[in-house]
């Protein structure tokens, strides 16, 4: 709606066409956040506006049309950040770009034609949701190559994800709602995460199901959405989240909302459930082909 108007405006002074230039020459990202930073004025308005003109006037019908698409067209964006840019992070990153303001940041050089790659402060700072997908490496010899029930019970490292929650304490100037996807085992947010991070953030444990090899569709596919809280509580921050990601899903995905415990639980179980199938298959193929 606003670039058909800016590219159709004729007949200003040239005041009002240097105005009108520079919102053309604005980016998208900066002409969604005018939007939104323009919104309380535009309520303001509205309740001046409503409280002088007749009754029943087809104007003011016609004013509360505006302000519902308005609202209905900002409602959607959200400024996220995806602290960690590598083979999961980047590509999540990017699907969420399509439809918000993304910041991305990494130790590593990333490029990215669709998110903003920074530094760790602008992107802490600028963004109201903060997903972290560092890794977890598991302990040499414990990825599954060669049997391992009679080794020493090992946890997955939890380095990464330390000094992403440090840096959030750090930088943020404002509140945040911080979202963790990598995988680790039941109990370690409870234990070892939430006393990481200031209590005026909000943290949610969500470990995504996805392949390494289409990561893209099947974050906007997924089987199922887990989002833990400390409560487990469906609506405040998980409600908010699963808000989010209907914006960007294109299958009608189930929402299993508990809490940190339950959802670090059910993706260790998924994935323990998924390598049991397939141990099982590889077996009765050995079998077959002997």
């Amino acid at each position: 709606m606003l670039n058909q108007f800016i590219n159709n405006s004729d007949g200003l002074d040239p005041i009002q066409q240097s105005e009108i230039d520079r919102l053309n020459n604005l980016s998208d990202e900066a002409l969604q956040q005018l939007m939104i930073d323009v919104l309380p004025i535009l309520e303001h308005n509205r309740t001046v506006y409503n409280a002088n003109i007749e009754k029943y006037s087809n104007g003011k019908e016609l004013f509360n049309v505006i302000m519902n698409n308005w609202k209905s067209e900002t409602s959607q964006y959200r400024k996220v950040a995806m602290v960690g840019l590598g083979k999961l992070g980047k590509d999540c990153a990017e699907v969420m770009a399509e439809k918000h303001t993304v910041r991305g940041y990494d130790i590593y050089p990333r490029t990215s034609d669709k998110v903003k790659v920074c530094d760790i402060e602008e992107c802490v700072n600028a963004s109201e949701w903060i997903f972290i997908a560092v890794p977890t490496p598991h302990e040499e010899g414990y990825d599954g190559s060669i049997p391992s029930s009679h080794m020493t019970p090992k946890d997955f490292g939890h380095d990464a994800v330390k000094d992403a929650l440090q840096k959030v304490n750090q930088y943020a100037k404002t509140t945040k709602k911080v979202v963790l996807i990598s995988t680790v085992l039941p109990g370690t947010t409870r234990r070892k995460f939430i006393t990481l991070l200031d209590p005026k953030h909000q943290f949610c444990y969500n470990p995504y199901l996805i392949a390494m090899g289409s990561v893209k569709w099947d974050m906007v596919n997924p089987e199922m959405i887990m989002i833990g809280t400390e409560d487990g509580n469906p609506n405040a921050l998980a409600g908010e989240l699963r808000d989010l990601y209907n914006t960007v899903m294109q299958n009608n995905p189930r929402y299993e909302i508990g809490t940190w415990d339950e959802c670090e639980a059910m993706k260790i179980f998924y994935n323990t459930f998924i390598s049991a199938k397939v141990g099982l298959v590889n077996m009765v193929q050995d079998f077959a082909m002997r």
